[in-house]
Formats: structure tokens, sequence, C-alpha cells
């Protein structure tokens, strides 16, 4: 990934980076490290505070709070969508604004509630298990995942998945398709499947199709799910041989 070097990513006249990627945690000292953190959360080191806590953040500028509970009707995805532009409008940091994008990808890909027989039931692509664990430290009661709302899945998406997987320290569109798998299989084999690609972001791809197979020839059971593993892989295909042809 690199070695982070602060002449890569200057700051303007105001202490602002004006970097346009995520650069590297390959920094040895924790100060070191410290100062990373510091630098990707305060986009100027006069602020006492991050712009963006996606623990505690709502939307002033929306046009009104309120629930947004998934049931597949149009205009409540067309919310959730809102929502997350939103969001990007407020972003501060280079990694907010990949977690964003690469959260609104996944929603899309997820959609609303699914139970299908022999697997969890989701919503927005948060198991039960998982917003429970959310609502309880909260200090909230539990309620069916059918219930919950895009600003509830944004905070999981965040504090559960992109900073535990790191996928904010990888460029994109590799941070992308690494925290896809980080959510929907074991986070240890989606790291497992990162060290041996090499960070190339093709390769992770067929890596994690390998696994697939190999999880289907261990327990035949997931046969069942093979096709939806393989459409999810070719649909990033799709999106990373669309991203690269972008900025040719």
């Amino acid at each position: 990934m690199g070695t982070w070097d602060e002449s890569e990513h200057p700051r303007d006249e105001n202490g602002k980076f004006t970097y346009k990627n995520g650069g590297s945690d390959s920094v040895k000292s924790e100060e070191e490290k410290m100062q990373r953190r510091a630098d990707l959360l305060y986009p100027s080191m006069k602020d006492k505070e991050p712009k963006t806590d996606y623990s505690t953040v709502g939307l002033e500028n929306y046009k009104k709070e309120k629930d947004f509970v998934t049931g597949g009707a149009a205009n409540i995805q067309m919310d959730n969508e809102e929502y997350i532009k939103n969001l990007k409008n407020l972003a501060q940091t280079d990694s907010d604004l990949r977690f964003l994008n690469s959260l609104d990808y996944i929603l899309k890909e997820e959609g609303g509630y699914n139970n299908y027989k022999g697997d969890k039931p989701t919503n927005l692509g948060v198991t039960q298990d998982i917003y429970n664990i959310y609502r309880k430290e909260k200090g909230l009661p539990s309620q069916d995942v059918k219930k919950i709302n895009i600003k509830e899945a944004t905070q999981i998406y965040h504090k559960y998945f992109w900073k535990p997987s790191k996928a904010d320290k990888l460029q994109h569109p590799l941070d992308l398709v690494y925290f896809d798998m980080y959510i929907n299989s074991n986070p240890r084999e989606a790291k497992n499947v990162l060290n041996r690609s090499d960070n190339d972001v093709y390769k992770f791809i067929e890596n994690r199709r390998k696994f697939y197979d190999d999880v289907i020839k261990s327990k035949p059971i997931k046969e069942k799910f093979r096709k939806g593993w393989y459409n999810r892989l070719d649909n990033l295909k799709k999106y990373i041989d669309e991203y690269y042809a972008s900025i040719k």
C-alpha cells in the first residue's frame, strides 16, 4: 500500500489537506499512527471536532427527520438514495466520501428486506444479530430488522464494517470489493483474500470466486447460493471496468 508521505498530500493555506486519495497506514510509531488518524479525521487541524461523525450524524439540511423503513416502494428507495447523497455533501475527508460511495453501491445491491430459506434475514444488508447489537449499544430496545432505517444502517456499516476492516486504507475500487466481501463473508477470509491479491482488484475478484468454490466444495448445501454469489462478483467486475474506463 506504499508509505505515507505528507509531501504527497499537501495542505492548503488554511491547513486543509488537498490530497485526492487516502494515502496509506504503513507508518510505524504510535505517534505517527495517531497523526495519521488525525489527518483523516480533521480536514483542517484548526478544527477541534471531526466534521462528520457517523455515530451521531443527523441531517439538519434534510427536509424532514423521519425513519426510512424499506419495503420495496420506489419512493422509499429514493429516500434512501437521497439520504446518502446528502451525507456525501457533508463529507469532509476522502475516506468519508469513499465510504459513502461504497455504501451507496452496496445498498443498491442489497435492496430491502430479504429472508431466504437457509440464510439469515436482512434488511439493507444488515442482519438481525448485528441490528440487535447496535440497538443495545444505543440503549434502545430490540426490534425487528424490518424496521431498520437508513440512518441506522449507515452508522452500522461505518462502525462495524468500514472502520474495523480498514478498507479506508485502500485505493478505490479495491476498497469497495474488499469492503463488500468483509460484509458478506467471514472477515478473516476477506483479509486472507486481500493478502493473496497483491492489491490487484481483478485478482481479488478471482480469489474471491475461488473462495466461494471452496466453500461449496466443502459444504455442498451452499450450492444454492452459487448463482447469487457469482452475480455479485460479476456486478462488481462490471463496476470496476466502467470505473477504469471513466478515468482514462
